[in-house]
């Protein structure tokens, strides 16, 4: 058995019992729960922490009172245009479920262990009932997506040359083309398709 297997177990053990009350409160969100339900997803873990330290858990509730006990928070996507609602239900050192609006849906995400992280460093043991977080106005999942035009305001459209063509030089263009083309389909622009068809070439 691995070191870390060894320390959840050992920590499980001691801890989980109905009679310890004040230990299910104070051990409710210790970082090995995180790590616990992150091992096999560092990357995620990794992303929630910085997530985290970049404040983008706008606000956080959580309820002990409640069995099991329900954590909810709202979590600023990358970019800060959208809010994602995470919700995670928690007994004592484990993680039984959660769900986040992002489009991971119910595999974990990076909103969530943000949450989680915010949760294991706002949390006290006295806490029963309480709320977190800023009081300014949310960001709604379903405001419009700017696209790159929008973004970027392009002025006219692109082209390759700057100009127009000439018709003659059109015509010089087709003219050496044809004469040095080797894949095979310069007659293309100068057969008509009906004259071959009823012709007695085919």
């Amino acid at each position: 058995m691995g070191t870390y297997s060894w320390a959840v177990r050992e920590m499980e053990r001691q801890y989980c019992h109905k009679e310890n009350k004040k230990w299910q409160q104070i051990m409710l969100l210790n970082f090995f729960v995180i790590a616990k339900m992150f091992k096999d997803n560092e990357k995620q873990l990794r992303r929630g922490e910085n997530a985290y330290t970049s404040g983008h858990v706008k606000n956080m509730t959580f309820n002990s009172e409640m069995e099991p006990a329900i954590l909810k928070g709202d979590v600023h996507a990358s970019m800060k245009k959208r809010i994602y609602n995470v919700e995670v239900i928690i007994i004592v050192l484990m993680v039984t479920s959660s769900h986040c609006s992002c489009p991971r849906g119910q595999v974990v995400c990076h909103h969530l262990a943000a949450l989680l992280y915010y949760a294991h460093y706002n949390i006290s043991s006295t806490d029963v009932q309480r709320q977190w977080g800023t009081t300014a106005s949310k960001i709604s999942i379903d405001d419009p997506i700017e696209t790159i035009d929008e973004i970027y305001h392009f002025k006219q459209p692109y082209t390759a040359i700057s100009g127009e063509i000439s018709s003659s030089k059109i015509k010089d263009f087709k003219k050496n083309l044809g004469q040095t083309n080797v894949v095979g389909f310069s007659w293309l622009g100068t057969v008509f398709l009906l004259d071959f068809l009823f012709s007695g070439e085919r």
